[in-house]
């Protein structure tokens, strides 16, 4: 658990993370807040960035467009 409280899900209301948080698994890493995902297969590589609001399927790396969210 990441320390944020379901309750409001639970009880049918709307849920928002307060803060991003972050996965590790093996070798990947991901950073997730509300609308984008940072991505990385192994620490190091090439970072790829996701609208999770607009691409939910994760299709379309915007890294070289938003380099600023980077």
């Amino acid at each position: 658990m990441d320390g944020e409280s379901l309750l409001p899900l639970i009880r049918g209301k709307p849920f928002q993370r307060k803060k991003p948080i972050g996965f590790k698994s093996q070798k990947f890493f991901a950073w997730n807040c509300e609308q984008y995902k940072l991505y990385a297969a192994q620490w190091g590589q090439q970072i790829e960035l996701y609208d999770l609001l607009e691409d939910p399927g994760e299709k379309t790396d915007l890294a070289a467009e938003k380099p600023d969210l980077l």
